[in-house]
């Protein structure tokens, strides 16, 4: 892949967080909207099944695109936009979970590599001018890629799901009480007992 690409990540999120699934995907449009070309896969096991963490291997699958001729991504995600531009400190800080996948496309990418924002779910014929058509057009491409990405994933059965909903539902139900039959004993210091 050479030229601007749009990248995306995608969650499903059914039932507790381990059973989220990730995908994200890289796809080449066409000036007139046309799909060229993509790569999609999934998040690894080594990073959480989050949509932040599907948008960074996205970035990071780009910037290491066969070719290695990739311009710009184009990402709906805000976490990433004009991070090349970013101070290192800022970058590789311990505090951002994300440190590494962020030195991995910095460090990866070709030079004049850059990461733009665009708008996230944009109607292609809202759209003012044929730049903005372009941008919704392949937005919506990396997404629905991103999308079929997590969604290849085994899912949970819809057996589980209900078994989940039923346990929630149940504590919902007995947890408010909890508090109020623990005041019904007196409390016991540590000292007691010995």
């Amino acid at each position: 892949m050479v030229g601007d690409v749009f990248t995306d990540g995608s969650c499903v999120k059914l039932g507790p967080i381990t059973w989220h699934r990730t995908g994200w995907a890289v796809c080449k449009v066409s000036s007139d909207g046309i799909l060229q070309g993509w790569m999609r896969g999934v998040v690894g096991a080594s990073l959480p099944q989050t949509s932040p963490a599907a948008e960074h291997v996205a970035s990071l699958a780009g910037a290491c695109a066969p070719g290695g001729g990739i311009d710009c991504e184009y990402s709906d995600y805000q976490g990433l936009a004009h991070l090349e531009e970013r101070a290192a400190y800022n970058v590789y800080t311990k505090k951002n979970m994300y440190a590494g996948i962020n030195m991995q496309i910095l460090g990866r990418a070709p030079a004049g590599f850059r990461i733009v924002k665009v708008k996230g779910h944009a109607d292609p014929d809202a759209a003012a001018t044929q730049h903005d058509r372009y941008l919704a057009i392949g937005n919506d491409h990396a997404d629905r890629m991103a999308r079929a990405a997590a969604e290849n994933q085994p899912q949970p059965s819809q057996a589980e799901l209900q078994d989940h909903e039923a346990q929630k539902a149940f504590l919902r139900q007995y947890l408010p009480y909890v508090s109020q039959a623990l005041t019904l004993w007196p409390s016991v210091g540590p000292s007691l007992g010995k």
